[in-house]
């Protein structure tokens, strides 16, 4: 095990904090990690392991129909070893699993979405994965219908002069290896044809239109994002992909990080863990401790359903197509909080089969003196119900003897 940060933090009692590790994970593959503070009262908690997967190259699926010559060159360049393992479906062509196998989905030009479509790569980016959206003519309501905030899309073909970019106001990610000199050079691009987008709130774009509208915007989606283009991306548009920025600029859409990725921290104890098939072959399945699980209950295609096991460690899925891991932790939740508990939800997450309440503030003397006068006294109430409902039954029992007697 290699420690690769340390950091103090106070806090008070019931506070909370969020605090990020960076890290340099050295090599490719997963990576298995934990992150723990000192020991307290609660030790259950007190360890957190987490999963995280480093890839050599970053596997991208490019969605479209004709015309997506350009967008394909520029997320992976023929004769260039990039960063991007591409793979190329048609809008009717695509499965659930092409989606599981990649970690970003580029929607370009050709073909128009169906609603079935926006529900699955809005599920996609939900579940963590990047969308790259180039609104083109017929994605109009596909880019409406993923979007968070609303926005109204119309695409303007052909309109009065040309459009231009305004120069960025804001630092971003998505521009951060660009000089103020291609700043400068792409502001002063023109456009013949893009999407008109209202409805974004202001301030949201990375790049904006000399008028206002928004170029290209980047929304959370889920534990993912959706990052939008408001234009084809084809020549007939302008001048943008001929030009020296629209290579550079289409890799930080697709790889740039827009936020820190974070570790998967996974399952817990208990519960059930979905795990994402890239293929339908068979997979082999290692619970934490090391115990095989035979039976996985398949949901569809590119789905697999497991229990996550009853212990902590690491959940281990080796399919045909790669293996995939994640963490297993305790469920503590109830215990770590500070809010209230009754004795009897208290003595049930502690598993606790003979127990007593004592009241607040007692000492530990006090305590059991009072929990074993409690049971004393109990045992002395149970005994004294007992022989009162003999004597009712005796009683009960004599009035009809002597009616009896008279009858006969």
């Amino acid at each position: 095990m290699c420690i690769r940060d340390r950091k103090e933090i106070e806090l008070p009692p019931g506070g909370a904090e969020e605090h990020t590790f960076e890290f340099d994970a050295g090599r490719a593959g997963w990576i298995r990690g934990s992150v723990s503070c000192r020991e307290d009262m609660l030790p259950a908690d007190d360890t957190r392991l987490f999963t995280l997967l480093v890839r050599e190259k970053t596997p991208v699926l490019l969605m479209s129909g004709d015309g997506a010559f350009y967008l394909g060159q520029a997320l992976a360049p023929d004769g260039a070893d990039g960063d991007i393992d591409l793979a190329g479906k048609g809008w009717d062509e695509y499965t659930t699993a092409d989606l599981a196998g990649a970690d970003v989905v580029a929607a370009g030009p050709g073909g128009r979405p169906r609603p079935e479509d926006t529900a699955l790569l809005k599920r996609f980016a939900e579940r963590g994965g990047r969308l790259v959206v180039f609104i083109s003519p017929g994605m109009e309501r596909f880019a409406e219908g993923l979007s968070s905030h609303g926005i109204s899309v119309r695409v303007n073909a052909g309109g009065p002069g040309f459009a231009e970019l305004e120069p960025p106001g804001r630092e971003s990610p998505l521009l951060s290896i660009f000089s103020d000199a291609d700043l400068a050079g792409m502001a002063g691009l023109r456009f013949a044809e893009r999407a008109v987008v209202t409805g974004l709130p202001p301030g949201s774009a990375v790049l904006s239109f000399s008028d206002g509208a928004p170029f290209v915007w980047a929304v959370g989606s889920g534990e993912g994002e959706i990052v939008f283009a408001a234009v084809s991306p084809v020549p007939e548009s302008g001048d943008l992909v001929l030009s020296p920025w629209f290579l550079p600029l289409v890799q930080q859409m697709a790889l740039a990080p827009l936020s820190v990725s974070p570790g998967r921290e996974g399952a817990l104890v208990g519960s059930s863990v979905e795990v994402p098939l890239a293929g339908n072959g068979g997979c082999s399945i290692e619970l934490p401790g090391g115990v095989e699980y035979v039976d996985p209950l398949r949901t569809g295609p590119g789905r697999l359903v497991v229990p996550a096991g009853e212990r902590q460690g690491y959940l281990i899925a080796s399919c045909e197509d790669g293996d995939w891991q994640t963490a297993v932790n305790p469920d503590c939740r109830l215990e770590s909080s500070l809010d209230y508990m009754t004795a009897d939800e208290a003595a049930d997450s502690l598993g606790l089969e003979s127990w007593a309440a004592a009241k607040a503030g007692a000492g530990i003397s006090e305590a059991v003196r009072e929990a074993r006068e409690g049971r004393e006294i109990a045992d002395v109430l149970i005994i004294a119900a007992a022989l009162l409902l003999v004597a009712e039954l005796a009683v009960a029992q004599r009035p009809g003897k002597e009616s009896g007697a008279k009858t006969a």
